[in-house]
Parts: structure tokens; sequence; C-alpha cells
């Protein structure tokens, strides 16, 4: 997306999923730290348990698999990995052309070590929080007014109303984007009283595919991304991203 002085990007997710590797269940992916280290010199583990009720039964703790986690100097870039995926995620997006290389490093150095062969999932999310001030339900000018339309069905309520979320999933052949946007409410299950409005832009592909083809999938997500987030802003909101006063 055109860079601009202030955007509501609050987050950014390049994720790759593959045929399982042992070897990252069974030792810790030393060289591949080693590789990206000068960039990502954080380091630690994420482990957690899943519980098991069943009626009669006594409860069944199952460890999960331990994911690895690599994050920045400022900790707003992160790279997680496990034996079944890897992402990269940035809670500090300025362009796409800054986002990308972290990207191919993570990618490539990993594609180098683990050489996953078989990869079953590709995705590329961008979730943006737009929060303004003034009037929540008022969205003219900012917004594709058919993305709120929804607000204007019982007027009467929107005193009582706590969340306002809709979803829609594109079919675009060999990739699918999730689309889900309104208002979500930071301080549910209050009323709405803040204007906030979410564009969470999901695009993913879970057609089988080689290591070569997945960083020009990720260009082509970005692609499918910018032009749907293109649909849905209007000038004000081109505006205020320019940093003019509306």
């Amino acid at each position: 997306m055109t860079t601009y002085p202030k955007n509501f990007i609050s987050k950014v997710i390049a994720r790759v999923d593959f045929q399982p590797i042992l070897k990252l269940k069974q030792e810790e992916p030393v060289e591949f730290q080693e590789a990206i280290r000068p960039q990502f010199p954080r380091y630690l583990q994420s482990e957690s348990i899943d519980i098991s009720l069943k009626p009669g039964e006594q409860p069944s703790a199952t460890k999960k698999p331990i994911t690895y986690q690599f994050l920045n100097n400022d900790k707003t870039g992160k790279i997680d990995i496990n034996f079944r995926f890897i992402t990269f995620s940035s809670e500090k997006y300025v362009s796409f052309e800054t986002f990308f290389p972290n990207i191919e490093l993570m990618f490539n150095t990993f594609n180098n070590i683990y050489n996953p062969g078989i990869i079953t999932r590709v995705g590329l999310r961008f979730i943006n929080e737009i929060k303004l001030k003034g009037n929540p339900f008022d969205w003219d000018g900012y917004l594709n007014n058919n993305l709120y339309c929804m607000l204007n069905a019982f007027p009467e309520l929107s005193n009582s109303l706590t969340r306002a979320m809709s979803q829609m999933h594109i079919n675009l052949g060999d990739r699918t984007i999730s689309f889900q946007f309104g208002i979500w409410n930071s301080e549910f299950p209050n009323s709405i009283a803040q204007k906030e409005f979410i564009l969470d832009y999901d695009c993913v592909s879970r057609e089988e595919c080689n290591s070569e083809s997945v960083l020009s999938k990720f260009k082509i997500f970005y692609e499918d991304i910018k032009n749907l987030f293109k649909q849905c802003r209007r000038e004000k909101l081109i505006a205020t991203m320019k940093g003019e006063s509306v």
C-alpha cells in the first residue's frame, strides 16, 4: 500500500505451513537462530497445554509442541517457528517494501536449512484498526458506506449496541480472502462509545505448492489486499492518513 505519514495498520502477519518436520519437534532451531540473530536477537519459547474434559473421565493434559520465537530489538517484529509452520508478524508496519525483506529473510533462511518440500498453506493478513474522534456511528466520507449501512437498520438501538461486525469470504480461484469489518468495540461488553472501525483482510492459499513459489504468492496476496482496501476507503480517510485536517 502507498506509504502515508499515518496508517491504521495494527498488525501484519505472513505465515507458511508445511508438512511436519520432525527434526524441529526434536531439537531447537540453532542454525536458524544464528542466521537471523543480527536482525532478531531476542529469543523466547512458547509452551502450552491442552486440557481435555470428558464426562465421567479424569481431566487429561496434552503438552503442545514448542513454538520458538525470535524478536527484533524493539519487539515490534517477530518470527515464530515450530514443526508445522513459520510466521513473521509486525506491529510497526510502514510499507510493503520494508516488510517484505523480513519475509524473504525468514523464509529463505528456513528453506535453506530445513527444505520443507511440500507447502500446505500460505497466508498474508492485514489488520487495520481505525480510531478517530467523534460520533462512533458517523463514517460518512471515511469509508465505503456499504460497510456500515447496517448500523442504520435499527437506529433506536444505537445506544445499546455493543458490537457490529460483518464477514465476507471471497474466492479468487487458487486463493481466498476472509474479510472482517465493522465495529469490534475495544470496550466490549460495554456499549459502543469510541469511534473505531476494523478492516481485517486475510488472504490464504491452501493449495499445495513448492518452496520456489512462496515469495511470489505473498506479492500477489498483497496486491489483492491493497485493491480491496482501496475500495473500502474514502477521501476523508485518505486525508487523515496524509496528516491533513478533515
